[in-house]
């Protein structure tokens, strides 16, 4: 029998048409009633369906297809069948079906569908799902379906949709998505504009702002449900679970879960806190990309059994002392794509006394992995022995600690012994010995000094250091001979001439990347034997007319990216046009000093 489908109305038709009443089948008989070819709008020939019976069963999540369903089927239909409240799975070893092209499942009882449904079906061009009873469209349901021209969605309750889903898992290839009728949006797009509109609609519509999510998040129990369906031996909690405060708990139904998931979920801002003495067997726990910020020691009490944590994609900001401390088992833990900006000198200190691997990378204050094994992650360098020392110089002060009430605490010295000597080329062409200064230094005030000793005495770094808000005042006094100074990617706000008193032998200059608005006319004062200076992507809009006149007797100058002045200049293009246009577009300091520097 060949049918014509156009539309998802027009096949339920047919199907209902073509239903055979009957006693209920049961849920081990997922099968086709009959084979028809049908003609599909996503398709030039035609498609070899399986139609399936109008009496089957389907009340649970955890129900698969039948075994004797051939195997060069193209075409699901379920349409008509009001005793279907969950689509089949498909399971995860499942070969068959890989050609299936069009799935239509309109006008059933249908509440809720997920990645499971689907995730063997790479080739669907069509998905039809109109007239359900579905309110959510979690993050994964449509992920890999790339060749999807046409989902119908239309005349369901649909209310939240995941971010992954408009993030992401957008369809490259979409031509018609249909959501009318639905609670948070009602549209049918078509066209190129209206499918762009339709993603803009979608992300402001129906997926609610986090600031939203937790009201009312103290009412009731703090007591969250495992949703045991995909795999067994691993609870996952689904899209529907919020945690919203600390103190929250989870009831576990069996002592067989050796893995806990509750991923891209962003209604997860805390993790429970009784999880090891209701999962005692558990081995892996995974939270992925959700809203976590603070970890406390209570989240992984009792846990002696864990092997792998995987804390991904969250907005962890801190690790502190003793977090991990219990972990005993612990082989991996995952914590990329945060936003660390401060680890504790021992928060890895307990873990480490054995073989693992911690992954870092992604974060505000570090990008590593660091194995204490001799295992190997491809294309990522792997730091061993040195770990506990670039994980202090890099995360050991709060990298916005000049906003903190930590600030308080700082001294007003910086020790000057180098980090790292490194080998450098600067603008003048010439190599030198850089000394790197650590990045636990934090300069929140305009009067720090230095003291120690350095390593080496001719060129100086800060680098990459977003907790520098001033330069040192007395950097000549221990580096006397500085010839090249370089102050990159900080957060310096301001300089004034005493910052660079008496550097008679300062070659070259390099400020780039920093918040510094204004450059007074006695900068450069004594600074005989400056040819090179830079200071690109900061935000000046005024300069001292005698820092303009110095200009000329540099070899090369940089202001890319400043509010008034956006070129570099050489000693040969520097003219005196180029300087009238300087001073005309930016504001003229007319005093010698910088607002709250003396």
């Amino acid at each position: 029998m060949k049918v014509e489908v156009m539309k998802c109305e027009i096949f339920l038709i047919i199907s209902i048409l073509s239903s055979i009443a009957g006693e209920e089948i049961s849920s081990n008989e997922i099968k086709c009633e009959k084979y028809e070819e049908i003609k599909v709008e996503t398709s030039k020939d035609e498609l070899k369906s399986c139609k399936f019976n109008q009496n089957i069963l389907i009340n649970a999540t955890n129900m698969e297809l039948s075994d004797e369903i051939d195997e060069d089927v193209k075409a699901f239909v379920f349409d008509g069948n009001k005793k279907i409240s969950f689509l089949p799975i498909v399971i995860e070893n499942e070969t068959k079906y890989s050609e299936l092209n069009y799935y239509s499942a309109c006008s059933c009882s249908i509440q809720f569908i997920s990645e499971n449904n689907f995730r063997k079906f790479r080739n669907l061009t069509y998905i039809a799902l109109s007239d359900n009873k579905i309110e959510t469209i979690s993050n994964f349901v449509f992920k890999g379906l790339v060749k999807l021209e046409y989902v119908l969605l239309d005349r369901n309750a649909i209310k939240y949709v995941g971010p992954y889903l408009t993030e992401v898992w957008w369809f490259p290839n979409l031509k018609l998505l249909n959501m009318n009728s639905n609670k948070c949006v009602n549209f049918n797009a078509t066209t190129e504009k209206e499918l762009d509109e339709a993603r803009t609609e979608l992300s402001q519509k129906c997926i609610p702002k986090l600031d939203e999510i937790c009201i009312k998040s103290e009412e009731g129990e703090k007591i969250l449900y495992c949703d045991d369906i995909e795999v067994n031996c691993t609870c996952s909690l689904n899209e529907h679970n919020k945690i919203c405060s600390l103190g929250y708990g989870i009831y576990n139904q069996s002592d067989d879960y050796i893995v806990l998931e509750f991923n891209f979920n962003r209604k997860i801002f805390f993790l429970p806190e009784n999880i090891g003495k209701n999962f005692p067997k558990l081995e892996e726990y995974r939270a992925f990309y959700g809203s976590i910020k603070t970890l406390t020691q209570s989240n992984f009490k009792d846990m002696k059994n864990l092997k792998q944590l995987l804390l991904n994609g969250n907005k962890i900001e801190r690790i502190d002392s003793n977090l991990f401390d219990e972990l005993s088992s612990l082989e991996t833990l995952g914590l990329d794509e945060n936003k660390i900006k401060f680890i504790d000198s021992k928060a890895f200190e307990v873990i480490t006394k054995k073989s693992i691997l911690i992954s870092l990378l992604g974060n505000e204050c570090i990008s590593n992995v660091v194995s204490i094994t001799e295992y190997d992650v491809p294309n990522i360098e792997i730091i061993r022995n040195d770990y506990k020392e670039l994980i202090d110089d890099e995360c050991g002060v709060p990298l916005d600690i000049c906003s903190s009430t930590d600030s308080t605490k700082l001294n007003n010295e910086i020790d000057t012994s180098c980090k790292q000597i490194r080998e450098g080329q600067t603008f003048t062409n010439k190599k030198v010995d850089l000394c790197v200064m650590r990045k636990t230094a934090a300069i929140c005030t305009i009067n720090v000094t230095f003291t120690g000793n350095p390593n080496v005495n001719n060129a100086l770094i800060f680098e990459d250091n977003k907790r520098i808000q001033f330069l040192p005042e007395n950097i000549s006094s221990w580096f006397p001979n500085l010839t090249d100074y370089i102050a990159r990617n900080c957060s310096v706000k301001a300089i004034s001439k005493i910052n660079f008193l008496n550097l008679t032998e300062l070659r070259s200059l390099n400020l780039d990347f920093n918040e510094i608005e204004r450059l007074d006319g006695d900068i450069f004062e004594g600074l005989s034997s400056l040819k090179a200076f830079s200071i690109q992507n900061n935000k000046i809009k005024s300069v001292g007319q005698n820092f303009v006149r110095r200009l000329p007797t540099m070899s090369f100058s940089n202001f890319i990216g400043n509010v008034c002045i956006d070129d570099n200049f050489t000693r040969e293009n520097i003219t005196s046009k180029a300087i009238k246009e300087i001073q005309d577009k930016c504001e003229t300091i007319s005093t010698k000093t910088i607002s709250g520097l003396t």
